[in-house]
């Protein structure tokens, strides 16, 4: 019979962005305390919740642990038992030492040959005895973003904790961890039921109903369910809907133990500001959410999570109303002055801007933007160059701005409007803001090449100039977030299939920076460029397999491919659509055997020309035939990158080299038909390796 467990941990207001990732380590680590102290927990009633003022785990436990079986090996056989048999002091020891008859002792076999062994059993504890040391583990192991110490003591968490439940069944499980004590006693809402209580037992059910009549609701998914249903009746009350932010929803039910949406407004004159600016007003800055017009936009509506379960929400209403007035007005101020200046002023006052120490200020990544942009758009895209150009000129303008400087989120959407209204062209101002894209993942990619090519140029740029003055990415820290930039590069060159040369895009990032640095005289400071480029381009490599391998391509096809095509991104997804297809069908399993067995016996043979007069063997003349009619045909068809054909026409050969295994003998004693022969299987070999590494596909 289980017996239910419930702790709670009551601390001051825990961050909201803490809560999750805290209830996913509470778990996992109470599963495996659990399980390593062997007491079994009743199936599917492990739960972790909690809300800004507490952390609740409750469960089912069995009321003792498991026993455990072990076996103790002692001495070697040979060295426990004399020549007749008789237990020698070795074996009279290890019986001692073990608690155990001499009887009790047996022989087991082992890697090292046979030893004396004995069985123990260790009988299970009262899951009384065991919880206090277990639940002050959990407490002594819960790890946060950023943890703190008050008071005189030494335990870190993410907040101060200030009274702990834990309780067994009716009974109080008794521990201390730094001072504090366990109890039953547990505390309502801060404001509408301060009052501390006493909790009689561990049913869960009990235990929240209990808050709950304290305006507590205990369980995060509760509250999720009901901020989303009061949240979209809300906004149909208003005649409108609600603007949907999940992240938002996420972060207000941790925020509230008690939720009331309540509605507000604000001065319709605002709806003349961009909405991304009343969106992140309401959204980043005050956890509103805003509601949407079924017209279209947005309505001078807003609604808002309270705390506060009352019935008259006026004063709340108002506050809200009050603080949200406020910020809109600084964000018309700022968007009215910041209208005032030309965007290309705004860049110009980049020049006082340090972009990186060591990299120059902004202004100088704009140069530098602008130059690669150009040199991209002329690759990729030559009548784009110029709306390129303008675009790189203009992109980090609002960087300088009121706008931006009070909210940064709006890098990219303030240029885009700022461009918009100086009368700039609409490819401009859209290239302006889809330069930044991706900004996270699964964000949208850059829809128009113009601004495609930009973020190529901006992200290449930061990566190369980062590699170039020591600023690399170690274990999982990556400040810049450069894997970010990577990804992103190779996302969008396959989104608009570009036919990017990575290793010259590289080149020309570094041959830019280089001569930038230089005329400033401050070259001395950046690495060798031959040493940069290639850490660039093995670390976006390494991007470059991972977006394969989530394209549904195998880890194996990606890394062959890679091993030979690296430097084009398009090229290489067409090469792993290609292999990826054919690799399944029982032809080209038993051809990369035959691959295989082909690398094995060349080894690093050179190779050079085939002699006709010293092919002997029919199975060889006949295989020289069909590789010397195929390799034209395979060169051909690589060159025009019709893939699928090209090892189609390679796994053609597969009878004819299957042929030769079976009928020559490669490694004769004649040297000339020997070299012949390894010369052959070099020209076959090298006629694969164009298309990929297939080594690395070869089976067995």
């Amino acid at each position: 019979m289980d017996t239910p467990l419930l702790l709670e941990v009551g601390t001051e207001e825990i961050p909201a962005g803490f809560m999750a990732p805290a209830f996913e380590r509470l778990e996992q680590a109470a599963s495996s305390l659990f399980e390593a102290a062997r007491l079994a927990v009743a199936a599917n009633s492990l739960l972790v919740t909690g809300t800004p003022r507490r952390l609740v785990l409750s469960t089912g436990l069995a009321e003792r642990q498991r026993d455990a079986l072990s076996t103790v090996i002692g001495p070697p056989r040979r060295v426990a038992y004399a020549a007749d048999g008789a237990p020698t002091k070795a074996a009279e020891g290890f019986a001692r030492s073990q608690g155990v008859d001499l009887s009790e002792l047996r022989v087991t076999t082992t890697e090292k040959g046979e030893y004396l062994c004995v069985e123990k059993r260790q009988h299970g504890e009262a899951t009384m005895t065991v919880l206090p040391g277990l639940l002050a583990q959990l407490l002594l192991d819960m790890a946060f973003p950023k943890s703190m110490r008050w008071g005189e003591g030494s335990l870190r968490f993410a907040r101060p904790i200030r009274w702990l439940v834990a309780l067994f069944g009716d009974r109080l499980v008794e521990f201390e961890v730094d001072g504090l004590r366990s109890g039953r006693r547990t505390y309502g809402h801060r404001f509408l039921a301060p009052e501390p209580f006493e909790l009689a037992g561990a049913d869960f059910s009990a235990y929240c109903a209990a808050l709950r009549q304290r305006h507590v609701m205990v369980r995060h998914d509760e509250r999720r369910a009901a901020v989303q249903h009061e949240l979209t009746a809300a906004a149909s009350d208003l005649g409108g809907s609600l603007h949907e932010h999940q992240d938002l929803l996420e972060t207000v039910i941790h925020l509230v133990e008690a939720p009331r949406v309540v509605s507000g407004s604000f001065d319709p004159a605002y709806l003349g500001l961009p909405p991304e600016v009343l969106i992140t007003t309401m959204v980043t800055h005050q956890k509103y959410f805003p509601v949407d017009d079924p017209a279209a936009g947005l309505k001078p509506n807003f609604l808002a999570v309270s705390n506060m379960p009352i019935d008259n929400l006026t004063h709340i209403r108002a506050g809200n109303e009050r603080v949200l007035a406020a910020r809109l007005a600084d964000a018309k101020f700022f968007f009215d002055e910041d209208r005032k200046t030309r965007l290309e002023d705004l860049v110009e006052r980049l020049r006082s801007v340090i972009y990186q120490e060591r990299l120059g200020t902004s202004y100088a990544k704009v140069e530098r933007n602008e130059q690669l942009a150009a040199y991209l758009a002329r690759c990729l895209a030559p009548d784009a160059e110029v709306v390129c150009r303008r675009i790189a000129r203009l992109c980090k303008g609002d960087l300088a701005s009121h706008m931006v400087g009070e909210f940064p989120e709006l890098q990219g959407i303030m240029g885009r409007e700022y461009a918009l209204f100086q009368g700039e062209a609409r490819d401009v101002g859209q290239g302006i803001y889809e330069h930044y894209l991706p900004r996270f993942a699964g964000d949208s990619l850059p829809t128009a090449v113009p601004g495609a090519i930009v973020g190529v140029a901006d992200k290449l740029d930061t990566i190369v100039g980062c590699f170039s003055v020591g600023l690399l990415p170690s274990g999982s820290e990556d400040p810049l977030a450069l894997r970010r930039q990577a990804a992103a590069i190779a996302a969008i060159v396959l989104h608009h299939r570009f036919e990017l040369d990575l290793v010259a895009a590289v080149g020309e990032a570094a041959r830019i920076l280089a001569e930038q640095r230089a005329a400033a005289g401050e070259a001395a400071g950046l690495r060798p460029r031959p040493e940069v480029e290639a850490e660039v381009l093995e670390f976006c490599k390494g991007r470059i397999q991972t977006l394969l391998v989530n394209r549904g391509y195998s880890s194996a096809v990606v890394e062959a491919v890679l091993a030979r095509q690296a430097r084009e991104i398009v090229d290489a997804d067409e090469r792993c659509a290609a292999l990826e297809a054919l690799r399944g069908s029982d032809e080209f399993q038993a051809l990369l055997t035959l691959v295989k067995r082909t690398s094995n016996i060349l080894g690093d043979f050179p190779g050079g020309p085939i002699a006709p007069e010293l092919l002997r063997e029919a199975a060889e003349r006949r295989l020289a035939e069909e590789f010397q009619a195929a390799r034209g045909d395979v060169l051909a068809l690589v060159a025009r990158r019709a893939y699928a054909p090209a090892l189609s026409r390679l796994v053609g050969l597969k009878g004819a080299l299957d042929n030769f295994f079976d009928e020559v003998l490669v490694m004769c004693d004649n040297e000339n038909l020997r070299t012949n022969r390894l010369r052959l299987l070099r020209g076959l070999a090298d006629l694969f390796s164009p298309l990929a590494d297939f080594s690395r596909l070869a089976a067995g």
